[in-house]
């Protein structure tokens, strides 16, 4: 390679060098106009400064291109970008297009230097010059991504904090709040609690929110904090917003997670209720034994508001079932079986549908059930109806052991 060619070309271009930059700065405007920023500008021109400095500097000094490291005004430029909703692309494109701009206005000094073999400088210049875009590009593509990444952290601690400070503070500031979530607390809202079982999964997750608004109709505002296995999301409705549960229950065993409806409800209050009873329903889902994809409050609520008192409901399904609340797999068969039988308005037939199994076996479960377990089925049944319900959500919480069933 004749390095003393590459010398006299980047001696000769230096000579017009502060012109140069100007005029591609110029060129930047119209070929990336996202990056004309006034409150970056000043950072664009060093950049562009720097950047154009560090390529003569490698061009005439032999300079490893895979040794080089973004100028300081680069990654400060990129983490502005960043700041700005500025998309990596565009930054790229202007790094395509002032190396193209550059290697092109060095080549224009060729004629007139006396070094020989034009092309061999041609070619030489064209190498050093990728090597030193693919070394600086991919190292401001990770800065980017680092930045990015890093600023999705903050603002999530920030939407944390100011949720709790919405639920747990008697008299939130509502204003700072709604500036600072971009949410509005007037109207009716939704709380969803969404989560994955298997971290192998987490990755649907990411379609929650897209989902949310194909199956809820009628949303006006969305707020969504969570980590990687878990998502909470509040939905603001318009009056008589409608949920296809049905649609959420197929579009989220499809993604593989979860998800918990909370009560809706109006206001800062309401915003407060219906995450406090999401959360419990959450609560219900996971301690269910039948692992339900989606579950609604208004589906479970007579169970779920009494989740604060599980030795109440303990007592209250020994009382109702007798030793049909112990906790043991056939229990749990003719338990399924009775809640089935009692929904279904007592028709074997209906029940033995539902459950798949013959009339006659539906039958003979049911009688096991009053006879080898005193299950009393004659007159209204409420209480039982209501504790096949808490058992088919809390499962051990509220079954007898084993151990304690065995007990005179």
């Amino acid at each position: 390679m004749n390095t003393e060619a590459l010398v006299q070309m980047v001696e000769a271009f230096s000579r017009r060098r502060d012109a140069y930059i100007a005029d591609a700065l110029n060129a930047l405007r119209v070929e990336v106009p996202a990056l004309v920023d006034p409150t970056l500008w000043r950072l664009l021109v060093a950049t562009t400064t720097e950047n154009v400095l560090l390529f003569l500097d490698v061009l005439a000094n032999g300079i490893d291109p895979q040794t080089v490291m973004p100028p300081s005004s680069s990654i400060a430029h990129t983490k502005g970008a960043v700041r700005h909703g500025i998309p990596l692309s565009d930054l790229l494109r202007a790094y395509r297009f002032g190396q193209k701009r550059l290697l092109n206005e060095c080549f224009k000094e060729l004629p007139s230097i006396s070094a020989a073999d034009t092309a061999e400088t041609v070619i030489a210049a064209m190498n050093i010059s990728a090597a030193l875009h693919d070394r600086v590009t991919e190292q401001i593509a990770a800065i980017y991504a680092e930045e990015a990444a890093r600023r999705v952290r903050d603002d999530e601690a920030i939407r944390q904090e100011w949720i709790a400070h919405l639920l747990t503070e008697p008299n939130p500031d509502i204003a700072h709040a709604e500036s600072v979530l971009r949410y509005r607390l007037a109207g009716t809202h939704l709380a969803v609690e969404a989560w994955v079982d298997d971290a192998s999964a987490a990755a649907g997750l990411h379609e929650l929110v897209p989902m949310l608004r194909t199956v809820v109709h009628g949303v006006d505002d969305v707020l969504v904090v969570g980590g990687e296995l878990q998502r909470r999301v509040w939905l603001r409705l318009r009056p008589r917003a409608d949920i296809d549960l049905a649609a959420l229950t197929n579009k989220a065993d499809s993604a593989q997670f979860r998800v918990a409806l909370g009560r809706r409800a109006d206001g800062s209050d309401g915003f407060r209720a219906t995450t406090r009873t999401a959360a419990r329903v959450r609560e219900l889902a996971i301690s269910a034994a039948h692992r339900p994809q989606v579950v609604a409050f208004d589906d479970v609520a007579s169970v779920a508001l009494l989740a604060d008192e599980p030795t109440e409901l303990a007592a209250f399904v020994a009382t109702s079932l007798g030793s049909l609340a112990d906790a043991d797999p056939r229990c749990e068969l003719l338990r399924e079986t009775i809640r089935v039988f009692l929904a279904t308005n007592r028709s074997y037939a209906d029940t033995a549908k539902r459950m798949t199994f013959h009339r006659n076996t539906i039958y003979q479960r049911v009688q096991q059930a009053v006879e080898q377990h005193a299950l009393r089925l004659d007159g209204e049944c409420m209480h039982v109806v209501l504790a096949l319900d808490i058992c088919r959500w809390y499962g051990a919480a509220v079954l007898r052991s084993s151990a304690a069933a065995s007990r005179p």
